[in-house]
């Protein structure tokens, strides 16, 4: 819960002191000392900015100074706080990242979360995916989040052409909706996976760890295109 908190911008104590005024709901200072284990110094440094945050209330009662927690819920203005910051500088850092940007455009990704960059990617294209070699959705670790895909794919009206090792066609690759599957023989397919969205092309290396090799290319997205189109004549 600590690390969520200090996600959203909160240092170390001033996720304390707001988890212990969460608990204590109305509390002095020096309650809140106790129960937070933070110096008493900081608690009114942390209790200050997260004032400031609006999260944090006090009142006066008896000439003395009681802090509560806000309800949780005010957490989310942080988070819309943050947002808004980034959006209002994103024009600035697009124009810095095109300023930069070669005509190829290489980048490795790998792991389980190198994967989910890419297809998070194809649903940010909004264009046709046209797939060829070994099929993924058969991975256990991410057989949930392309549950998850597979509805966000078929909300933006997005469709998938694939051609899949012949194996394929029993398991799940094979109802996939909004698709066009076809099939070509488990020993052509090899350990690669290789989709085509946007002017993009990104490589799948079936290893132990999958490696994702994504190109951003016009010439090479459009080569790959015309050689999908060959093997799909020819595939069943």
């Amino acid at each position: 819960m600590e690390d969520e908190l200090r996600q959203l911008g909160l240092t170390s104590n001033e996720v304390k002191v707001y988890l212990a005024l969460l608990r204590l709901k109305s509390a002095l200072a020096g309650q809140i000392t106790e129960m937070a284990g933070v110096h008493r110094r900081n608690v009114y440094d942390a209790l200050e900015r997260l004032i400031q945050k609006g999260i944090v209330s006090y009142v006066y009662g008896r000439k003395r100074k009681y802090f509560k927690a806000e309800p949780p819920e005010r957490l989310l203005g942080l988070l819309d706080a943050k947002k808004k910051s980034l959006s209002d500088i994103m024009p600035h850092l697009l124009e810095i990242f095109r300023e930069h940007k070669t005509s190829v455009d290489v980048r490795v990704y790998s792991g389980k979360q190198g994967l989910k960059n890419i297809f998070e990617d194809q649903l940010r294209s909004k264009t046709e995916i046209l797939i060829f070699g070994k099929s993924i959705r058969n991975m256990p670790e991410l057989k949930y989040y392309f549950e998850q895909h597979r509805r966000s794919r078929i909300e933006k009206k997005i469709k998938v052409r694939a051609i899949f090792e012949e194996s394929a066609r029993k398991t799940q690759a094979a109802k996939l909706p909004m698709s066009k599957i076809k099939y070509i023989p488990d020993e052509t397919a090899g350990l690669t996976s290789t989709n085509i969205y946007g002017n993009k092309v990104a490589i799948i290396l079936m290893l132990e760890t999958p490696t994702i090799i994504l190109i951003e290319n016009e010439k090479l997205h459009e080569a790959y295109v015309n050689y999908f189109e060959i093997l799909w004549r020819g595939a069943s």
